[in-house]
């Protein structure tokens, strides 16, 4: 079967997520581990070094290890006959945000990681719910904590310099969008999916479409940029609730 591996509150995952179940294209999602999921996602891709990472699409011998490609996979293969994610016109500015938000999305997954190092019931959160009650639940999840740091090399950077990062490509996002009701044209593309997603390091969006426990949501949020990001939040909700399916 058809298997996405995902961080459930990853922006990278939800966009994955979101181009599949879109393009009406069947799949069972798995929720990665962190650190103890790695040695299955070097199985699955073959890559005994380097950095592996979720999203991950897995069909038998497609195996596709990032969003964008997994994406534009889901437009190729569409089950839903709704129009393509990737329209000509909108290339040059879906490549455009695809490297943006990816660059201001490291720096978000870095405030997030010191945010979850802060907080208890948050760190606790990251453990998958059927581990939370055993011993050592907490240590395991600073383990996780520790390697996503030397993965990822997260401590290269002030907090300063993350939170510039991301504010920067938000007020892009603002620059770009103007008055529009899409970035490209008239129509949802997926670079209105890469600009959504992102201001999921601002403000998750609602549970009914990505639930989230209450301090994994805290640790998510940026309180001072939210509040300056009030027309882009609700431009975000807009989009999901046009176009995004809820969670049963």
């Amino acid at each position: 079967m058809r298997t996405l591996y995902t961080l459930s509150y990853s922006p990278w995952s939800e966009r994955a997520r979101w181009a599949l179940e879109y393009h009406g294209v069947e799949f069972v999602e798995r929720h990665h581990v962190p650190m103890l999921g790695e040695p299955f996602l070097r199985l699955w891709t073959r890559r005994a070094r380097g950095v592996v990472t979720v999203p991950l699409l897995v069909d038998g011998d497609l195996v596709l290890g990032d969003s964008y490609l997994i994406a534009r996979w889901a437009d190729s293969n569409s089950r839903s006959g709704r129009e393509t994610l990737f329209p000509e016109a909108a290339q040059g500015t879906i490549l455009t945000w695809n490297e943006r938000a990816g660059i201001a999305l490291q720096s978000a997954r870095a405030l997030v990681i010191a945010a979850l190092g802060g907080d208890e019931g948050a760190l606790l959160e990251s453990v998958p719910r059927a581990l939370r009650a055993l011993p050592g639940a907490r240590a395991t999840a600073r383990l996780g904590l520790a390697h996503f740091r030397r993965k990822y090399a997260l401590d290269e950077k002030t907090e300063s310099a993350h939170l510039e990062a991301l504010e920067l490509a938000v007020e892009q996002l603002r620059e770009d969008l103007g008055a529009r009701k899409y970035l490209v044209g008239n129509r949802f593309t997926y670079a209105d999916i890469l600009g959504a997603t992102l201001l999921q390091a601002v403000v998750p969006v609602a549970d009914e479409f990505l639930r989230l426990g209450p301090a994994t949501r805290r640790a998510w949020t940026r309180s001072d940029l939210a509040e300056r990001s009030r027309d882009l939040l609700e431009w975000r909700d807009q989009i999901y609730r046009a176009f995004r399916n809820t969670q049963s």
